[in-house]
């Protein structure tokens, strides 16, 4: 049986995987979560397309709430920093 927050985190990832699939990107889940990365999602671009790097990657961490209020459109999710990565 899954806890409220894995099912956050599954439906965080399912999201985010859609996403990705629909414009052509993988979606992968480190092994290992040691740098408060949940998911990596790579594009693959052929050479000659006018673009620097043929296979960029970004690293994300997912966050989910069911208590969210929306102001004028927009929402506040308060988060701390601890991995900081350029």
């Amino acid at each position: 049986m899954l806890s409220e927050n894995d099912i956050k985190e599954e439906l965080s990832y399912a999201y985010l995987h859609a996403l990705g699939a629909k414009v052509g990107y993988s979606c992968d889940r480190p092994y290992k979560d040691r740098d408060s990365i949940d998911v990596q999602v790579k594009a693959r671009f052929d050479e000659g397309v006018g673009i620097e790097f043929t296979s960029p990657e970004i690293s994300f961490q997912l966050k989910a709430t069911v208590n969210c209020e929306i102001t004028d459109g927009k929402f506040k999710f308060d988060l701390p920093i601890k991995t900081t990565r350029i």
